[in-house]
């Protein structure tokens, strides 16, 4: 993964702890919704409706060991 190129070892689990958080932070809400009404707001059109979202809390992913290896 290119975003670990110039981290030293010693901070890898600092770099890890910031990534996953990031990651948490920008799917905590439906980027395709956020699209899908931008999209249909700046082009005048309606889009099909997105597929139902399941049941993952993606604040879980802060605990998983292998989200950045």
């Amino acid at each position: 993964m290119h975003d670990s190129f110039a981290v030293h070892p010693h901070n890898v689990d600092i770099m890890r702890a910031v990534i996953t958080d990031e990651f948490a932070n920008l799917h905590q809400h439906n980027p395709l919704v956020q699209f899908k009404d931008s999209t249909e707001y700046t082009l005048g059109v309606s889009l099909p409706d997105l597929p139902t979202v399941g049941n993952l809390d993606i604040g879980d992913v802060r605990k998983s060991t292998y989200l950045f290896k």
